[in-house]
């Protein structure tokens, strides 16, 4: 559910990020919150930053690097990054600023998932 205040700093100015392809303003009529949150929906601080969940994969560029790798479990796919506890994104596969290497293990990962319809770890 979406908190009345911010745990953080207290602040009243939560919103919300959206679902992947969503915004909640345009899911269908009756979508409870709690609905929104198993999607995949966040609530944020707007004073702070703080958020109610993170990806626990997606794309992250971390400060050294040159380009934005794919993490699972805080672990870049090509094996580069040990441990990024930065924000992650879903989304924008298709980027020149990716790692080749972790947009070809993205593929991959995915066609594997695909058949066997389940998530299987690097």
């Amino acid at each position: 559910m979406k908190p009345e205040e911010c745990p953080k700093c207290g602040s009243k100015d939560i919103g919300e990020l959206d679902i992947p392809g969503y915004d909640i303003e345009d899911l269908p009529s009756g979508y409870t919150e709690e609905e929104y949150e198993k999607a995949g929906g966040r609530w944020y601080c707007i004073t702070c930053g703080w958020m109610s969940k993170r990806f626990e994969e997606g794309w992250g560029w971390p400060t050294a690097s040159r380009k934005a790798h794919y993490f699972v479990n805080a672990t870049s796919l090509c094996g580069r990054w040990g441990i990024f506890r930065g924000e992650l994104y879903q989304g924008n596969d298709d980027s020149p600023d990716n790692c080749a290497e972790c947009k070809r293990l993205l593929e991959e990962r995915r066609k594997k998932r695909d058949e066997t319809n389940t998530f299987t770890r690097p």
